[in-house]
């Protein structure tokens, strides 16, 4: 069961257009004979994502992952969530090396070359893939952030909340996802709406 954090992370990025696989174990196998190792979340967004709702397509994505996109490129994304105050630590060489394995996005030259740049730098990028590593907490003063790039909570439920108001004809559908933290912004969005938004500026 995913706590808070995970929730909203995980809901942030599939409504950002990622194909998500979270709470992926990484095995012994893989992580040098250690024992198992949870990775919060990783997944892949496609080059044309894009998404009906009513009878209108959408591409409704969040600045900071369209700077990630530039090229339309392909993502993979290794994501850590911490809830609390927690610090983050660099991942592991055999780690790393599962996630970048799981996404499946690069050959086994171009494998080698990630783990390399990503063991100290929050992004990788070629001509047609990016991989990022994007740390998700609600603490405001990390001090070891070297080598993640960091979204705050806050901002993800500021996306959502921004997502539910922009789109109400999509509630009806959301209403049955199994999410309580959807379910919890549903429901402050039906007892306390907020102003209309405002359209985006093309």
């Amino acid at each position: 069961m995913k706590n808070f954090a995970e929730e909203i992370a995980y809901l942030y990025f599939r409504l950002n257009g990622f194909f998500l696989l979270d709470n992926y174990v990484s095995h012994k196998s893989e992580n040098n004979d250690r024992g198992h190792a949870d990775n919060d979340l990783i997944g892949i967004r496609t080059k044309h994502v894009t998404e009906i709702v009513g009878l209108k397509e959408i591409e409704d994505t969040d600045e900071i992952i369209r700077d990630f996109m530039k090229g339309s490129k392909m993502l993979g994304l290794i994501c850590e969530i911490k809830g609390g105050e927690n610090r983050i630590s660099s991942l592991s060489d055999s780690k790393l090396k599962s996630c970048i394995k799981r996404l499946g996005l690069l050959d086994s030259e171009e494998e080698q070359k990630a783990i390399s740049v990503l063991k100290k730098k929050e992004i990788f990028s070629n001509e047609e893939i990016t991989i990022i590593k994007i740390f998700a907490s609600t603490a405001r003063n990390q001090s070891n952030l070297d080598g993640w790039y960091k979204i705050e909570l806050d901002h993800m439920i500021s996306f959502l909340k921004d997502r539910i108001q922009r789109y109400p004809e999509k509630q009806k559908g959301w209403n049955h996802n199994s999410s309580s933290m959807l379910q919890y912004l549903l429901y402050e969005q039906r007892t306390n709406p907020a102003k209309k938004a405002k359209p985006k500026s093309k």
